[in-house]
């Protein structure tokens, strides 16, 4: 039996069908119980039918940003908890969740918990981290953030965190055609552009006039990839027809 909401019938299932394989209680019943933050029936399975926690439904449950249930799991100290839970927490913006986690848990975050906070644009969760964790982040807060044009966001981890960014992150701005984001990080970043895709004509037209040494490599492998008829025109507006090119242009 996975699982069932009524305690009555648990319990009479419990004492007359024993033995009898076709009604036992299987783990899905716990995962289940969890779930639907029934804590009479999870206790209760555990009790008397030995069946433990998922190790897996801390970080689930973090990601659902359950706290009711995470708070309950805390108090029987059950569960299984790592610095991944609070990363999930994090990532998925439940700062509530952080802040239990940081006050009531030992297990703390990595430096995921605030680059995947920045890159889903939770500000609110990359400034607590900031301002009360010590994990901090890597370039790759700013690289994600870029790749989700979150033009703020990226102000904000310029202004605070002294991580800086790579070409990673322009590549990625382009990729997605966040001109915004573009334009900010050749205006307070000196880098070394790497060949980015694009299918964004405006953020063709920034890499041209910023960087016309990759501008061509980088349309062509856009125009083979997708076939944008946009991009294979303003490609051929202002470099020619790569069609009649065997290989790409340097």
């Amino acid at each position: 039996m996975d699982f069932c909401s009524h305690m009555n019938i648990l319990e009479w299932l419990n004492v007359n069908n024993r033995g009898n394989k076709r009604c036992s209680f299987k783990p899905k019943a716990m995962e289940k119980a969890v779930r639907m933050n029934r804590f009479d029936i999870a206790k209760w399975l555990h009790d008397h039918q030995g069946l433990d926690y998922p190790e897996s439904i801390v970080d689930e449950l973090a990601q659902a940003g359950d706290l009711i249930m995470l708070t309950w799991l805390h108090n029987h100290d059950e569960g299984k908890w790592s610095k991944n839970t609070m990363n999930e927490a994090a990532s998925c913006g439940h700062l509530d969740v952080v802040k239990f986690l940081h006050e009531n848990r030992r297990e703390g975050c990595t430096k995921q918990a605030m680059n995947n906070a920045a890159g889903n644009n939770h500000l609110d969760v990359v400034k607590w981290l900031h301002a009360n964790r010590r994990e901090g982040c890597s370039v790759f807060a700013m690289t994600n953030a870029a790749a989700g044009g979150h033009l703020e966001m990226v102000k904000w981890l310029h202004a605070h965190r002294d991580e800086g960014c790579t070409a990673a992150a322009m590549s990625v701005a382009a990729s997605g055609g966040h001109v915004p984001v573009m334009e900010f990080l050749v205006a307070n970043f000196s880098m070394k552009w790497s060949t980015a895709r694009s299918d964004n004509i405006g953020a063709l037209e920034f890499i041209r006039t910023h960087a016309e040494d990759c501008i061509t490599q980088t349309v062509y492998y856009t125009e083979n990839g997708n076939d944008h008829p946009e991009v294979v025109k303003w490609y051929e507006d202002h470099y020619g027809n790569p069609r009649k090119r065997k290989t790409p242009p340097a």
